[in-house]
């Protein structure tokens, strides 16, 4: 993702400065007096770029070409390459400097060659007009990440690779998978298998999918090991070491399956990989066309593209959903055009359903498909013309999201398994969590057309954060009800109900954000999404959304913010590609 090169000007760029002052009085200190002013300046620019990149999940920023017709372009380009000249400048006498570094002192640049320690905060790598730079550790995480992967392809059945989108069967070959290795025991032993995912949600999710699969057994169902990748490797709150299983300590398993690995960052990955026993095999799966992390890299994405790679891989394509079923075949059709980027394509497929809910037009054909009232189509005589887009936004994701949920509440009133069950009914997805048209916003005009009166009875929240005393999860769903908050179902088949305030924190959960929504699945969902010009578009985040839902969908949002986000589809700058590619030789 390129960036714009006066992004990080000002006060980042004297947070660069005092950088550069603090390095001044380690070895890089003749080097960097010797700069002139105005590369300094284009240095701390520069430094200060790569670490804020790191917050949108780039590893790395690269060295610029400007159109020459573009005259702010051409300084801005004059200024980028005066920073990586100053960066090579200081790897060059970093790669010529034999002496240790003084304690407490700081190396500022290092080149990045072959497998040979970086000793430095940042990396510089490439030839002039297409060098890059990277934070030393994220460097270090790609080129381990490429050996550890590599080392598997080179053992038969050490590395499987397994993608694909909703309905396409990935559970399935999972619990066959396990089944077979069950089947294959010899009398008197188990295979050693566990299976894991991200988050809380993600692993309780597949637990139950794993459960209702025809491939499973119950016999060995009981004694599988699902769980987030954390708990399996035993993480704990030591600095430098957050897991007790590592390379020295492996995790004992002979097959190791990781589902939903889009949400896997790069740290996380480095440290899995370590972890694995060189016996054993290890199968990531997820689909490869969602979000990526929250946190820094792309890594299931750039395994699955990797021709190093290829013999690992099984992409599955057909999905069995919309084998009898018109509405899945629909929505298939969907996600295929928005997957591929044929903006045309899914927006015709959501008018030929009245999917698409325009801020400036009237949703009375729509509701009256989603049975969602006549409510739903305010008149934009009576005032609307005046409002802002996302305050319209807003507008109409409660009167849509109002009545469905009207219907879900008084269903579940005298039955809490059924209000709890139908949390997977229908759910609010919006691309942003605050102000008109977020999450945040969103929850709470529909808390108060909801509930009654200081009544939070019936009331849909998320849990926060992990609590595992109360066995809860971040992202977890739960109801509320008299005496607590349903949040599963016991043992014995029996609502399990929380106190109140033995919950983690939480909050109202009618609408939830994109990135929240990934490892879930409702039977309809209501998308959300903001103005064109909103940077947080894109194809990834459409996809993500839209595959959230097992049939049904609308999109509130302008004909604009759809295309923009089917047109833009986000390409996180990193390393590991390349080094995988270098490894492989």
């Amino acid at each position: 993702m390129k960036r714009d090169a006066k992004k990080t000007a000002g006060t980042t760029a004297s947070a660069g400065l005092r950088l550069l002052e603090v390095a001044e009085r380690g070895p890089d200190g003749a080097v960097l007096r010797a700069l002139v002013s105005e590369q300094r300046a284009a240095l701390a620019q520069l430094l200060m770029e790569i670490d804020d990149s790191l917050v949108d999940g780039d590893t790395l920023v690269e060295e610029a070409e400007a159109p020459a017709e573009d005259p702010g372009s051409a300084r801005d380009a004059t200024q980028r390459r005066a920073a990586f000249d100053a960066a090579e400048t200081l790897a060059r006498a970093a790669s010529q400097s034999a002496s240790a570094h003084p304690p407490g002192t700081l190396r500022l640049i290092a080149p990045l060659e072959g497998d040979t320690p970086i000793g430095a905060a940042y990396a510089l790598r490439g030839d002039a007009g297409a060098r890059r730079l990277s934070t030393a550790r994220s460097a270090d995480d790609e080129r381990r990440v490429a050996r550890l992967l590599l080392e598997r392809m080179g053992v038969e059945d050490r590395l499987r690779l397994l993608t694909g989108g909703p309905g396409t069967g990935k559970t399935h070959t999972i619990a066959r998978l396990v089944a077979e290795r069950f089947a294959a025991a010899t009398s008197g032993s188990q295979p050693r298998i566990h299976v894991m995912a991200p988050t809380g949600r993600a692993a309780a999710r597949l637990r139950e999918q794993l459960a209702a699969s025809t491939q499973t057994d119950a016999a060995w169902f009981d004694t599988l090991s699902v769980s987030t990748i954390h708990a399996a490797l035993r993480w704990r709150p030591t600095p430098g070491a957050p897991f007790a299983h590592t390379a020295s300590d492996p995790l004992p398993t002979d097959l190791a399956i990781v589902d939903e690995c889009s949400m896997v960052d790069l740290s996380l990955m480095r440290r899995l990989l370590e972890a694995m026993p060189p016996h054993a095999t290890l199968m990531l799966v997820g689909d490869a066309d969602q979000l990526a992390s929250v946190e820094s890299g792309s890594v299931f994405r750039d395994c699955c593209t990797a021709p190093a790679l290829d013999g690992a891989l099984v992409r599955l394509t057909h999905n069995y959903r919309t084998e009898g079923d018109p509405r899945a075949a629909w929505l298939a059709s969907l996600v295929e055009a928005v997957r591929v980027g044929d903006a045309d394509r899914a927006i015709a497929a959501l008018r030929e359903q009245q999917a698409l809910i325009e801020p400036g037009g009237s949703t009375r054909g729509a509701d009256a498909r989603a049975d969602a009232g006549a409510r739903a189509g305010v008149d934009a005589r009576a005032g609307t013309r005046a409002r802002t887009s996302a305050a319209r936004l807003t507008e109409l994701a409660v009167e849509l999201a109002a009545p469905v949920y009207d219907g879900i509440l008084s269903a579940g009133a005298d039955d809490p398994l059924a209000a709890f069950d139908a949390l997977r009914h229908f759910r609010v997805l919006s691309a942003t969590r605050g102000g008109d048209g977020g999450v945040e916003v969103i929850s709470q005009r529909l808390d108060e057309r909801l509930l009654t009166g200081s009544s939070e009875i019936g009331r849909h929240v998320m849990m926060l954060e992990n609590d595992r005393e109360a066995d809860l999860a971040n992202g977890d769903l739960g109801v509320v009800v008299s005496d607590g908050v349903i949040v599963g179902r016991g043992a014995d088949g029996a609502p399990r109900v929380i106190p109140r305030v033995s919950l983690p924190a939480h909050e109202s959960a009618w609408a939830i954000s994109i990135h929240k929504s990934q490892g879930s699945e409702f039977d309809r969902v209501l998308v959300v999404l903001p103005d064109a010009a909103s940077r947080i578009l894109s194809r990834q985040l459409l996809y993500t959304a839209l595959t959230r839902s097992r049939g049904q969908v609308q999109v509130v949002a302008t004909e604009a913010s759809v295309r923009r986000a089917v047109d833009h589809s986000i390409r996180r700058m990193g390393g590991l590609a390349e080094a995988i590619s270098q490894r492989a030789g």
